[in-house]
């Protein structure tokens, strides 16, 4: 229940930084179909969520997070010229290595990454995530820049 709620306040939350930020407009269509999920998420809100305050600042941390990516993305390619598909592939290695410095060091687990014994279809697992995840970053840039 949570998780879907947050997925939804991406949409009016990026509508809110665009409007403030970067003084965007959005036609009355737009507004009542924003008013329609506002509406949809407090209904599911009310019926059948629990709260955790834990995952409820994590929810709200990833909505912040991802709609000021998004809205980052839309200025920094309209503001270049360049692509969102060049814009990922310039910030690619910057973010892969902040990811190998933290994720080792956030690992809870006292034996898990380093010491994991890995099989060749963890490897193969592994990989196919890796794919997932380039196809996964790269969509929302091409998206983003095929919409503006």
């Amino acid at each position: 229940g949570m998780y879907q709620i947050f997925k939804l306040l991406n949409i009016p939350f990026m509508c809110v930084v665009e409007t403030v930020w970067l003084h965007s407009t959005f036609s009355t269509a737009i507004k009542l179909s924003l008013a329609v999920i506002l509406g949809g998420i407090a209904m599911a809100t009310v019926t059948d969520v629990e709260y955790n305050p834990v995952g409820l600042s994590h929810g709200l941390t990833a909505v912040v997070t991802t709609t000021l990516y998004q809205v980052l993305v839309k200025r920094t390619t309209g503001d270049k010229g360049i692509s969102g598909l060049q814009l990922t592939y310039c910030t690619a290695l910057p973010k892969a290595c902040i990811l190998a410095i933290f994720v080792p060091v956030m690992e809870n687990d006292p034996g898990g990454l380093l010491t994991y014994q890995y099989t060749p279809l963890i490897v193969c697992m592994i990989a196919m995530t890796c794919i997932l995840g380039i196809v996964a970053a790269t969509t929302p840039a091409m998206i983003i820049q095929s919409t503006t």
